[in-house]
């Protein structure tokens, strides 16, 4: 039962009135004895038993017509449910037009149901209430180009759920201003009609950028005097949801048994403290969990490392928990895992005139000696980076050797162009006259003077990640790492002046670059300002050495493979071990067929215009590879636009967003055609008022 007037409820209070006047005239009597009054008494204690209950129905119905009568004024009305109520219909037709949020978000379900539920109740309600001259049009929020569902004439309940059941959330972000431009065109089609728009939402957070877009709208609704009702389907507070943002290893190129740092954000994406359950799985890596407290709208950075233990191509998952949004829970990675490392090693001997000399390789040479390590370092002569490098080296080290010749330029530029890596590093013999005109084309900087002529223990920098940098691969050896880079004292480094393009990945104290990073063709090339031995630093001497060149040769190399994760609209190019007929399976399952590209004998497959965030899958008899469509999810937010928000947005459209659909009914005028109680009430007052009139006259 649903009042229009729910406030004159309370003058059922008076229905006790007649009961309170007979209280106090009982109370008000005086007896006053005379001679015959015991006759008077007989008489009346004689009757009194039968008149005593006449007198009590009679106070019951005058209670009751009291009662009545504020019923009827509080005016009821009966619906099957609380959304079963429409807005009153004017005496022309009408044309509404619907705008319907099927976004994933309308998909979450709270303790009175799902979002979708009381929208699709709602929807019920408008196109039953529809007369033979009306008609309704629906226009999606998400895809406002889609076609419109139009439902003209009175609707039968199969063809109501046949449009109903065509609405079904799907991921994407709300364009509410091309939805209402669509609205507005629809409705100039109906001139002789009258105007309803009806926005049906949660207006989640995303929202926001679309206010500015809007302010149009309000004067379209005066000047085509429409009728506006903006509705929310949440109820109360949002539910615990954590998002995950971002995940990322730095590159999709791994080497097998070697440790690399997986970076993940989260956020708290409602109203109340929660825990999050972070998980990670995959191929060939031991799954893991960590668990991390979040406040209300706090996002974090949950750093994981994993380990590959077999190579080929593998993907990674991670999950995050409570969610409820699936496309914001999860995330995937392509990863392609390497067997070994190959890297080429040049560096002069040390200073025979010194004791005890170490040259600025030794103690990476000691790291890789020892146990089966998957970096096989081949040491090498300067004239054999003049010739033509092979295929099956990986990376080139250089490290802080005195000259550089004019030959090495055009095979390293090659080598680097072709998916290769180079690493420079300096050293006290280094001959900057040297490296910057025989390395033009691929030093990330101009090398300059000598920081300092003399080192001494006592004078030092430290070194940090660049935060505003976009590559942020190695903030795992920033001040919240264990034995990290930051605590290393360096010496002594060369100044440097980055190249356009270059990236500058961490800088000492003094501002000045220490790691420079230049994307040369398909390969990379990373400079590092100092020395790779202990000749300028202490880092060889700490634990976080050996991470810290794995990471660094690793990203290095990434140019060996192909791009396994892209953005939507990026083209996907691999090798693949035989031509002919490929299938591809997006995230949806739908298996298309691509066919390879041969070039130079070497057979490639390509495939264009993804869009679906997820991984996919390619495949023939013979092999099988996969690739990852990143990007964040268009809904995580399950909160709705902040209060200030949703007021300046009632404004933009001419209409309050109402809390819920009942609160819109009654604001707009409910219509009664199908549910009066009124009538029946005043039927009921008239007839006990005519029997308690009847009744009176026979006491």
């Amino acid at each position: 039962m649903q009042y229009i007037y729910p406030g004159y409820l309370w003058g059922l209070l008076f229905a006790a009135t007649p009961i309170i006047i007979y209280i106090l005239l009982r109370r008000r009597k005086q007896e006053i004895p005379w001679g015959a009054s015991y006759l008077l008494r007989l008489t009346l204690a004689s009757r009194r038993k039968s008149s005593l209950w006449k007198q009590y129905l009679v106070l019951a119905m005058r209670c009751a017509i009291l009662a009545l009568i504020t019923w009827l004024i509080s005016e009821p009305f009966k619906g099957a449910n609380e959304e079963s109520a429409v807005p009153a219909l004017p005496a022309n037709p009408v044309h509404r037009v619907i705008l319907v949020d099927h976004s994933a978000s309308m998909s979450v379900t709270d303790k009175d149901g799902s979002r979708k539920g009381r929208m699709r109740l709602v929807l019920n309600a408008l196109l039953g209430s529809q007369r033979h001259a009306d008609r309704t049009s629906l226009i999606p929020l998400i895809s406002p180009e889609d076609p419109v569902l139009l439902a003209e004439g009175k609707q039968t309940p199969e063809a109501i759920e046949s449009i109903v059941r065509r609405i079904d959330p799907q991921e994407g972000t709300l364009q509410l201003r091309r939805s209402l431009s669509r609205a507005v065109s629809s409705l100039t089609q109906t001139p002789d009609a009258v105007s309803e728009v009806y926005i049906l939402s949660d207006f989640p957070g995303e929202l926001s950028a679309e206010l500015q877009k809007i302010a149009w709208f309000a004067e379209a609704v005066k000047g085509m005097n429409i009728r506006v009702a903006a509705v929310s389907m949440t109820q109360g507070e949002s539910p615990p949801n954590i998002g995950l943002l971002s995940l990322t290893l730095g590159s999709d190129l791994v080497i097998r048994h070697i440790p690399v740092t997986l970076y993940a954000t989260v956020a708290n994406y409602s109203s109340q403290e929660a825990t999050a359950r972070f998980e990670v799985n995959g191929e060939s890596v031991q799954a893991a969990t960590k668990l991390v407290e979040l406040q209300p709208g706090e996002e974090k950075k949950i750093i994981t490392e994993v380990t590959f233990t077999s190579g080929g191509v593998h993907t990674l998952t991670a999950t995050v928990s409570p969610s409820r949004l699936p496309s914001s829970s999860n995330a995937s990675l392509s990863i392609e895992v390497k067997e070994e490392l190959n890297i080429w090693l040049l560096v002069d001997p040390p200073d025979p005139t010194e004791a005890d000399a170490l040259d600025e390789a030794e103690f990476l040479r000691r790291a890789t000696n020892a146990g089966a390590s998957p970096l096989k370092i081949e040491e090498i002569e300067m004239v054999q980076l003049s010739h033509d490098i092979p295929d099956h080296v990986d990376v080139i080290l250089l490290a802080g050797p005195r000259v550089i010749t004019p030959a090495l330029q055009e095979p390293l530029s090659r080598f680097v162009r072709r998916g290769g890596g180079l690493v420079i590093f300096m050293s006290p013999r280094a001959d900057t006259s040297f490296y910057n005109p025989n390395l033009s084309d691929l030093m990330p900087a101009k090398l300059m003077a000598l920081a300092r002529e003399t080192v001494t223990p006592e004078n030092f920098w430290s070194a940090k990640a660049k935060a505003t940098s976009e590559l942020t691969l190695l903030t795992e050896f920033n001040d919240s790492h264990n034995g990290e880079v930051e605590a290393a004292r360096f010496y002594n480094y060369l100044r440097s002046e980055p190249e356009e393009g270059a990236q500058v990945l961490f800088e000492l104290e003094d501002g000045q670059p220490l790691l420079i990073h230049l994307a040369v063709g398909r390969g990379h090339t990373y400079l590092f300002t100092s020395s790779l031995g202990i000749s300028w630093c202490s880092m060889p001497v700490r634990r976080t050495y050996i991470p810290f060149l794995h990471r660094l040769l690793n990203m290095a190399a990434r140019g060996r493979g192909f791009v396994r994760n892209l953005h939507a609209g990026d083209t996907f190019i691999s090798k693949w071990p035989d031509s002919g007929a490929v299938t591809l399976t997006p995230p949806d399952r739908k298996a298309s067929g691509l066919e390879t590209v041969n070039a130079n004998s070497i057979a490639f497959v390509v495939a264009t215009g993804m869009q679906q965030r997820g991984i996919y899958t390619l495949h023939n008899d013979g092999a099988r590879q996969s690739f990852t469509i990143t990007g964040n999810p268009p809904e995580a937010d399950l909160r709705s636009l902040k209060p200030e928000e949703m007021k300046r947005l009632g404004e933009l459209l001419g209409s309050p967003i109402y809390p819920d659909w009942l609160s819109a009914v009654q604001a707009l005028g409910p219509s009664h055609e199908s549910d009066r109680l009124w009538p029946w009430l005043l039927l009921a007052v008239l007839g006990i008022y005519a029997i308690e009139a009847w009744f009176v006259r026979q006491l």
